[in-house]
């Protein structure tokens, strides 16, 4: 009887004051929210600034990386860093450009291929990897026939050359 008693007074006050508990919840979820994105944006900013100083310095790599997770950051953080954003694009655009330029110069065409790709996928309208996109189709195409593919350099064998 006193341990019906006992569950029944500690389940109405569980329920009396289960409410303002929840909203007070609630409030802490946005206010952390709100902080954590506040923080991303601080975060993506320096990251920006960080890939455009190496940019200059010509650590391309180190450059596309670095927007890379800037773009990551603008993907958590959702709406309100337009600006952010328009950067994030511009300056992973041109980067990975230079890259697939420098590939390209050095008859690397799948990694050059790649660049434009990863370009295409963030700024699908982009006229310059688009202009690089069928410069490298058409060298491609000019290459058939005179150079490996990569399916056929994928059968054949590693290791000891006397062994094929």
């Amino acid at each position: 009887m006193i341990k019906a008693a006992t569950t029944t007074i500690s389940l109405l006050f569980l329920l009396a004051t289960g409410p303002s508990a929840w909203s007070q919840t609630s409030t802490d979820i946005a206010t952390a929210e709100a902080v954590r994105r506040q923080a991303n944006v601080i975060d993506l900013r320096q990251t920006l600034n960080t890939a455009a100083e190496l940019q200059k310095q010509g650590d391309l790599q180190a450059s596309a990386r670095s927007y890379e997770k800037a773009l990551d950051l603008v993907r958590d953080i959702g709406v309100g860093v337009e600006r952010e954003t328009k950067d994030a694009v511009a300056g992973l655009s041109a980067v990975r450009l230079q890259l697939a330029e420098l590939a390209r110069r050095n008859g690397n065409l799948p990694e050059a291929e790649a660049e434009v790709t990863r370009v295409l996928k963030v700024d699908q309208h982009n006229p310059a990897a688009l202009k690089l996109k069928k410069e490298l189709d058409i060298a491609e195409d000019a290459r058939k026939g005179k150079v490996p593919s990569k399916e056929v350099m994928d059968r054949i064998p590693e290791g000891n050359p006397r062994s094929w």
